[in-house]
């Protein structure tokens, strides 16, 4: 299989319509107090303020602003750039311990079938009901305001059915218990939440938890992505790069406005094995709105005192250059009888006016920020040198 197959389908408008980021030279930050694991996997109203139903850890919750406080590069390196490698990745069956090796063959054999049925059971329901929520709708609508239940009635009854679905979905893989820390802002203070690193087969999982739309290219998912309202780009022209900036800039604007929910969006462009943040795209950061930095944890489980531990077999990251196909890595996750995965919403990161005026900066700032809690180098490269030819 060549690299190039490895990617999601939503990396092929990723890599090819968002520019490119350069790295900023410091990230303000007021530090973050430590917070308790929760688990939460209903998503807030969207109308409102998520911190107004967390009590006093909203009230506390900090928030970022730009060139406070520079990111000290060597907390944040454990290796030198030259050193690592974010696209590779290997299963290796000899590094497993005899009982993981055995709670993989049962799996394959019993849990994994059964759960990859169920899955496309639930997934043709989704798509059913998309396809009856779509009929009599023009894109006009669709894309105006959200399903509101005042204008569409039982339409909207129908996106929050799809949504449980997708968490029922999520459930069943085996993440019955993933956990989220940190608090989510509101649609009005954060239109855009920007995710990394970008590195499992199960990455739905913070567009589920977080109740938010991705972006996707025209016709992808059919009738489910249009029923949703993810933003979408058109790929088809010339101009199809400024016309996606400008679609998510537009949802952004209509999400302040109260009329979307957030709009997610993983601006590395690409899977990586989460060893480094590669350099951002600028797609999120071009509107120059506030964005909530969200990092995930897969296979790490977060201790009371906030430290953290793997915990399960990574058969979760899926990048470039591996061994094991999606499918093969995403039958092993369904063989595991539960699988670890952590989830933190950030403080808001609230743009400068520089940064707003230069959408690199802004992103190389987030970047930094993110990089520092995830405690993995910046690498300033956006493919794998070995599909550029030469670094970037």
């Amino acid at each position: 299989m060549s690299s190039i197959n490895r990617l999601y389908p939503t990396e092929f408008v990723y890599a090819s319509i968002f520019l490119k980021g350069q790295k900023g030279a410091e990230s303000g930050m007021t530090e973050q107090a430590p917070t308790v694991p929760r688990q939460r996997h209903r998503p807030p109203d969207a109308t409102e303020n998520n911190n107004a139903h967390h009590g006093t850890a909203a009230e506390t919750s900090p928030t970022y602003s730009s060139f406070k406080e520079p990111v000290d590069s060597k907390e944040v390196q454990s290796e030198s750039e030259d050193e690592v490698d974010p696209f590779s990745s290997e299963f290796r069956w000899d590094s497993l311990t005899l009982g993981q090796k055995v709670t993989l063959v049962l799996g394959c054999l019993t849990l994994a079938p059964l759960r990859a049925i169920f899955c496309i059971v639930i997934y043709g329901i989704i798509w059913l009901v998309s396809f009856i929520g779509v009929l009599g709708l023009t894109d006009e609508e669709l894309s105006s305001s959200r399903l509101s239940k005042s204008r569409f009635g039982f339409r909207s009854k129908m996106q929050d059915f799809n949504f449980n679905l997708f968490r029922l979905m999520v459930w069943s893989f085996g993440f019955m218990d993933y956990q989220v820390t940190g608090v989510q802002a509101s649609p009005e203070e954060a239109p855009i939440i920007v995710t990394a690193p970008h590195s499992t087969c199960v990455d739905i999982i913070p567009v589920i938890d977080s109740n938010s739309r991705p972006v996707a290219k025209k016709g992808m998912l059919g009738p489910i992505g249009k029923f949703m309202q993810l933003t979408i780009v058109n790929r088809s022209s010339k101009e199809s790069r400024q016309m996606a900036l400008e679609s998510i800039k537009r949802r952004a604007e209509q999400t302040q406005e109260g009329l979307f929910p957030q709009t997610i969006i993983f601006p590395e462009g690409t899977c990586t094995n989460a060893k480094a943040l590669i350099k951002f795209k600028v797609g999120a950061f071009h509107a120059g709105t506030p964005v909530q930095p969200m990092v995930v944890r897969p296979c790490q489980y977060r201790e009371k005192d906030g430290t953290y531990r793997k915990k399960g077999i990574d058969t979760m990251t899926w990048t470039w250059n591996q061994n094991l196909s999606l499918f093969s890595l995403f039958y092993l996750t369904l063989a595991q009888p539960r699988s670890y995965f952590e989830i933190e919403y950030l403080p808001v990161y609230h743009p400068s006016e520089e940064e707003k005026k230069d959408p690199d900066l802004f992103g190389a700032n987030v970047r930094a920020v993110m990089a520092k809690s995830l405690k993995v180098p910046e690498l300033d490269i956006y493919l794998p040198r070995s599909y550029l030819g030469t670094k970037n």
